[in-house]
């Protein structure tokens, strides 16, 4: 089917039966076929929208500028957003479809007071936060937030000229049929509705000069507001108003303004100090209600608040926040700069004193003060707790107990309770985030209202809570020793096996939102990490060195709510031990230590087998020779006894024998006892001992014995054995010498090689040389020699 032979009859054909051109086809996901066409070549492209499903148009031939005298704009592209917004682009043209009005509007009347500056299109494209990337030929790159859009900024029209104003908004409220209020810097009254529709001024309105505060009375009726000269009175019943000037406010500036709980309303001045209208002093003089506060000093007074318990709090510029009783006007509590370290104010210019809950009390002195009346504490938050600024200028709070505080540079939302901090400002969308002091309000819907220095800011606070879901966290670097590795291949691995010296590793990490980060990254390495760490503005966790072992990295973003990730970010890491760290390493030396303590407790085995063997020869010899002593001390005895009355000399020698054999086997056995003992393993102690048995000798056979020791002999270490036959052999050396006659020896003890080298020089004078040979021949001193060789 087509034109002239719309052979199904369909009705979008017939519709068009005319030559007309048809330009940018595109069809959404809801079936709807988007076409421009004009009539006539050069003519304006109109916008069309026919839904194919339905069967009929929804919007038919739409001049997207119909107030243009000269109208030069062209539709290039088209772009469905994923909740299905159309948006056109082209030359001059950058329009979104609203649904409820069936027509394209400029984008700049929705979302920009300023709009957006440019000649044509080149591309749209929609991000996966749902922003709206717009890339212009002439003034570069812009990001619209139309799913974000959630703060909006009313601006007030010039009650002289009519035109769009930007006016600093110094006071806002509410009045009693729920319309927002703002007093404007010499502009007076402007009124929107809860729809945050303009609403034209009243006349009286359009006169004042400038509203510094407004104050809705108890009884549903009365408005009083602070003028530059005295206070204006708004009769919502009647719509009338009055302008009382008693002499006690002589034309004073009314700064701020509070009703109590008794009906009493409490005005401060910047000049003046602190007046009071008490109603039973009004009652047949209205004028006569209003009096001076003598017991409060006459200073710069820039707030006025009550609490719920009743009480009157009165901020001041120089004298900090006074606390009032009502009844009797008394100075209850008066909180300074200069007080006690645990009630004391950070300065002592109060801005505000705002009730949190009937136990705290907050003042903004460009930091925060929260006053705990039950405790009588103050606590100072500040920048250095997480405070976004230093500057608070307004303070409020929404139906979840959170705080809101307008600053000299953004908007901060508070926890009191976790002390964590949410920021917005103009990359929210906030047109003017520079906000006035004391100037904000709740709306009756839960609406939150800020004055800025141009506009008034409008916003829902559940609509920010609810759209401040931290991202899932994805690791985009990994380096390694400062070398960066490919992140999406050590991704695939289950697990990252680095060497032993591959253990300084930085690890980065994003939400990849580019904008709307109202959160923190918290990373914890575990299997080394204790607890969450929070990361620095870098989004990066840093470890120097990783000891070896298996490791999961893991990383989260977490809101002030304390809501987190709907998952935690892993990469699991294992670093290999070295080599003298790994199970077979420990293998090996658990058996070498092992085969080790086998030997020395062989070494250990055999060296108690020898010296329990030496100790058995040493016990044989002394038996032997103690035993041979015996016999031959029995057989002397023996003979003695036959002898002693037939031959008593013979008798007398065989007693001298036994003597003698007696003294040797003593000799003997002390000398076994000698070398037994461990204190004597030297060869120091054996020359010492030597020395001794020399000096026995030199007495009982009156001869001149030298004996000389190298240095070198003196340091030997022996065993009892061996000490033992080498004491021995040089005992019975050198007494044999002696036995034979010569009274003239010099013995020398030397180290030759590896051989102790024992020699003895004799004066042959009066030596029998055949007994000195037959005495060193005999074979109880060979059998020495060959023990010690």
């Amino acid at each position: 089917s087509y034109r002239g032979h719309n052979a199904e009859n369909i009705a979008f054909i017939n519709k068009y039966p005319g030559a007309i051109r048809f330009f940018n086809f595109g069809i959404d996901n809801r079936s709807r076929l988007w076409f421009s066409t004009n009539n006539t070549p050069g003519a304006i492209p109109l916008m069309n929208g026919y839904d194919v499903a339905a069967g009929k148009m929804i919007l038919e031939n739409q001049d997207l500028f119909p107030n243009w005298v000269m109208k030069n704009y062209t539709i290039e592209r088209m772009l469905q957003q994923s909740d299905g917004s159309i948006w056109i682009a082209g030359l001059n043209v950058l329009m979104r479809f609203n649904e409820r009005e069936r027509k394209f509007l400029p984008v700049y009347e929705e979302y920009s007071r300023e709009g957006i500056s440019y000649q044509e299109v080149n591309y749209l494209y929609e991000d996966k936060e749902k922003d709206i990337w717009v890339s212009t030929d002439n003034n570069g790159l812009y990001i619209l937030k139309p799913t974000t859009h959630l703060f909006r900024s009313l601006k007030q029209r010039n009650h002289s000229s009519g035109r769009e104003d930007d006016g600093s908004v110094i006071t806002v409220n509410t009045s009693f049929d729920n319309n927002i209020l703002a007093g404007v810097w010499n502009d007076g009254i402007h009124k929107y509705t809860t729809a945050l529709e303009y609403l034209p001024s009243t006349p009286s309105e359009k006169k004042l000069n400038s509203v510094w505060c407004m104050e809705k009375m108890s009884d549903n009726r009365h408005i009083w507001m602070g003028l530059p000269s005295g206070i204006m009175i708004y009769d919502a019943l009647t719509g009338s108003t009055e302008y009382p000037n008693p002499p006690e406010l002589r034309n004073r500036l009314i700064r701020t303004i509070a009703e109590d709980k008794y009906g009493n309303v409490w005005l401060g001045s910047p000049n003046g100090g602190v007046f009071k209208w008490a109603p039973e002093h009004a009652l047949f003089n209205f004028d006569s209600g209003f009096s001076k506060r003598y017991s409060l000093p006459s200073t710069q007074v820039e707030k006025i608040t009550t609490d719920s318990k009743g009480f009157v709090w009165i901020c001041t510029l120089m004298d900090g926040v006074y606390k009032v009783n009502p009844i009797n006007d008394s100075i209850m509590e008066h909180l300074t700069a200069r007080g006690p370290n645990t009630k004391r104010l950070l300065a002592d210019a109060v801005t505000d004193a705002f009730e949190f809950n009937d136990s705290l009390m907050i003042f903004p002195t460009g930091n925060l003060n929260v006053y705990n009346t039950r405790a009588n504490v103050i606590t100072q938050i500040t920048s250095a707790n997480g405070l976004p600024s230093d500057i608070v200028r307004s303070i409020e709070k929404d139906d979840r107990n959170n705080l809101w505080l307008g600053l000299f540079n953004g908007l901060c939302r508070m926890n009191l309770f976790k002390s964590s901090f949410t920021y917005y400002d103009r990359n929210d969308g906030i047109a003017n985030d520079e906000f006035n002091y004391s100037s904000s309000a709740v709306l009756s819907d839960g609406r939150l209202a800020f004055g800025t220095t141009s506009d008034v800011l409008i916003f829902d606070p559940r609509n920010l809570n609810a759209r401040n879901t931290p991202p899932n966290v994805a690791i985009t670097e990994f380096r390694l020793h400062n070398r960066s590795l490919p992140v999406d291949s050590l991704q695939r691995l289950k697990r990252v096996d680095l060497a032993p010296n591959e253990n300084f590793i930085s690890i980065n990490f994003s939400g990849l939102l580019y904008y709307n980060r109202k959160w923190s990254y918290s990373y914890m390495m575990k299997g080394l990490d204790k607890e969450w760490k929070k990361a620095s503005d870098f989004n990066q966790a840093d470890y120097s060195y990783l000891p070896p072992g298996s490791y999961e990295f893991m990383v989260k973003a977490e809101n002030a709510d304390g809501a987190t990730s709907d998952k935690v970010t892993t990469l699991l890491l294992k670093i290999e031990p070295p080599v003298w760290r790994t199970w077979w390493f420990y293998s090996i030396l658990i058996l070498f230590f092992a085969f080790l303590f086998f030997i020395v407790d062989k070494e250990r085995m055999r060296r108690k087998a020898a010296i329990q063997k030496m100790r058995s020869e040493i016990a044989d010899n002394l038996h032997e020779e103690v035993n041979t002593a015996l016999n031959r001390i029995n057989i002397l005895s023996e003979m003695a006894r036959l002898k002693s009355e037939k031959d008593p000399m013979k008798s007398s020698e065989y007693f001298e024998q036994i003597h003698t054999k007696s003294h040797d086997m003593i000799i003997a056995m002390d000398d076994m006892l000698w070398s037994i003992d461990p204190v004597n393993d030297s060869m120091e102690k054996t020359i010492d001992r030597m020395r001794e048995f020399i000096d026995s000798l030199k007495r009982r056979y009156n001869a001149n014995i030298d004996l000389l020791v190298d240095k070198k002999a003196e340091t030997l270490t022996l065993n009892m054995r061996l000490r033992h036959d080498v004491f021995i052999l040089m005992k019975e050396g050198v007494r044999r010498v002696l036995h034979a006659g010569t009274k003239n020896c010099r013995i020398h003890i030397g180290i030759q090689k590896d051989s102790l080298l024992y020699t003895i020089d004799i004066d042959n004078d009066g030596c029998d040389l055949q007994q000195l040979k037959n005495q060193l021949m005999q074979a109880d001193l060979e059998k020495a020699l060959r023990q010690i060789a």
